[in-house]
């Protein structure tokens, strides 16, 4: 702030943009002291008020803001923005990041400070003059908070947890295999080998095994002419493939439909399965087990940076082999269980914020929009008295 001069006959204002954590906004002592200064000093024409998590990974739940301001007067007016958490989510995070789309309602209401849902103005004299609190909720959607039906929220929550203890004790029910039979791969998968030169006015579709059994994703698009290699192969939609280097770290899994006709090099290898023995989705899910990446660890020779899985001990790799109609069941009750799972999470989520909504709906947002001013008391406060 101090940096900012005041504009001379012949200068322009100095302004700025600074990101602060909420508690710069409403905390007490040296907080209320910038604060004040700020008003008096400096114009403080916007605050956008960032969702939680926007700092992830390394303020997961800090609450942010940014203050726009300048040295050309002091604070009259203050316009709020409350940005909202990316697809419709509580809050940020390394995953689920602010992205630039995410801050276009901001700038189409930034000319003019136009008011919105999502954004409000402050007059300077509704500020405590000695607290000069800056941390605001948005009035537009306060009231609406309260709006939410508890009583229906724990009914919901609890029919969704019955149907999942209905569905886990259906689990109980033949989980294991007693009569599974070791099979190897090679009676199971037939090794393709589809040759593919590749012309150079052509495009071909490349693709790419994730690690840790995470699929098979399309790597990008290139004309012949840019790939050094011209021998390579083909793949199928539901054939498996796998790299030779790195199938010990899990790089393995079914070629998805939009990727059919991609080509591979000789460091990748496909494989058609014999459906008359065994289901796509029985391998698929054995194949997810860290076992499996064991075993093809132990399957592959060569120096340590370079080892490569070897054909024949690949395919000598047994995995318990049962009938058809038992692969079935075991599919049909993993999914039963991820839908468990699924449930869980949903309800969990669901009654999250529940913990906060009794308190807010017991005194009631009216009040505390109303009294927000006498529940804060800084030190200053305690002197004036």
């Amino acid at each position: 702030m101090r940096k900012l001069r005041k504009p001379g006959e012949s200068e322009q204002a100095g302004r700025a943009a600074v990101v602060v954590p909420d508690g710069t906004l409403s905390g007490s002592g040296i907080a209320a002291a910038i604060r004040r200064e700020l008003l008096k000093d400096f114009n403080l024409y916007a605050v956008v008020q960032l969702p939680p998590g926007t700092f992830s990974p390394y303020a997961e739940t800090a609450r942010t803001n940014i203050l726009f301001f300048d040295s050309a007067s002091s604070t009259d007016t203050i316009w709020y923005y409350q940005v909202l958490p990316p697809n419709g989510r509580k809050q940020c995070s390394k995953n689920n990041p602010l992205s630039e789309e995410d801050f276009r309602p901001v700038k189409d209401c930034w000319l003019g400070k136009k008011e919105s849902p999502h954004s409000w103005f402050v007059s300077k004299s509704e500020l405590d003059p000695i607290a000069c609190e800056l941390l605001r909720r948005n009035p537009k959607i306060a009231a609406s908070t309260s709006d939410i039906n508890i009583e229906t929220v724990v009914k919901r929550a609890a029919q969704t947890v019955q149907r999942a203890l209905s569905n886990l004790l259906e689990l109980e029910k033949s989980l294991l295999i007693d009569d599974a039979t070791p099979r190897p791969l090679g009676e199971l998968l037939r090794r393709s080998q589809r040759t593919c030169v590749l012309d150079d006015s052509k495009e071909y579709k490349q693709l790419t095994i994730q690690y840790h059994y995470r699929g098979v994703k399309l790597r990008g698009t290139l004309k012949g002419a840019q790939i050094s290699t011209k021998r390579q192969f083909s793949v199928s939609a539901g054939q498996m493939v796998l790299s030779r280097i790195d199938a010990r770290y899990g790089a393995l899994g079914f070629v998805p439909t939009e990727l059919a006709g991609a080509v591979i090099t000789g460091d990748f290898w496909a494989f058609d399965v014999n459906t008359a023995e065994v289901l796509p989705a029985y391998l698929d899910l054995f194949f997810g087990l860290p076992i499996f990446a064991t075993l093809c660890e132990r399957a592959s020779r060569g120096t340590t940076r370079r080892q490569r899985l070897e054909p024949d001990l690949f395919t000598s790799i047994a995995i318990p082999w049962i009938p058809l109609d038992q692969q079935q069941i075991i599919i049909d009750k993993v999914g039963i269980a991820a839908g468990v799972a699924k449930l869980l999470e949903d309800v969990s989520k669901e009654v999250r914020g529940l913990p906060m909504e009794l308190v807010n709906q017991s005194f009631g947002f009216a009040w505390i929009e109303e009294n927000i001013e006498r529940m804060y008391i800084s030190g200053a406060d305690h002197v004036a008295k």
